[in-house]
């Protein structure tokens, strides 16, 4: 089967099924409209695509967006900021310190429970 209007004309991904095909448009059509599928030239079915119009709507702005802003007045601060995260080792510890314990508490369940 192929879709086609008066502008554009595409062949879909099919799937045959039991008495059905399946039909999968992944970036086609190009434009929004009313569409045919055709089996060959024997006309089946109309099927119309539309776009989401709200995606296109720019009136509506997000102004809470930009109210969580860090603002840096130098760009040595930026430095200690990212040498202060990159050293902090306290919640790898934590991790080390839980991987020792479930490694020994594994080993009594296995040494002790049959």
């Amino acid at each position: 089967v192929n879709i086609k209007n008066k502008q554009e004309k595409f062949i879909p991904i099919q799937q045959v099924l039991n008495k059905k095909v399946k039909l999968t448009f992944n970036d086609y059509p190009e434009k929004a409209g009313n569409f045919g599928i055709f089996k060959q030239n024997e006309f089946i079915k109309n099927v119309s695509f539309n776009f989401n119009r709200s995606e296109s709507d720019l009136t509506k702005s997000n102004e809470n967006l930009l109210e969580n802003l860090n603002k840096i007045d130098s760009v040595a601060s930026i430095f200690d900021i990212f040498q202060s995260e990159r050293t902090d080792t306290e919640f790898w510890k934590w991790c080390a310190v839980l991987t020792l314990f479930f490694l020994i508490a594994e080993l009594f369940i296995q040494k002790f429970v049959k």
